[in-house]
């Protein structure tokens, strides 16, 4: 959604201030740069799970 047209805010302030909000929040995740601009690294790392999982009895669990 692009930003929302001029003359809403003479017509309804409150409207245009909300449709601005959320023109400018989408733009600021699909943006190059944005918050929503990552790329994911994966490195496999050797770590023993021996330990670090203590089993629950069933009736414990919730």
């Amino acid at each position: 959604a692009g930003r929302p047209p001029l003359a809403l805010a003479s017509r309804d302030p409150a409207a245009y201030v909300r449709a601005l909000t959320r023109a400018g929040e989408a733009a600021e995740l699909t943006a190059r740069g944005g918050l929503g601009d990552f790329g994911w690294l994966i490195e496999p790392v050797a770590v023993e799970t021996r330990g670090l999982l203590v089993d629950v009895a069933d009736h414990e669990e919730q």
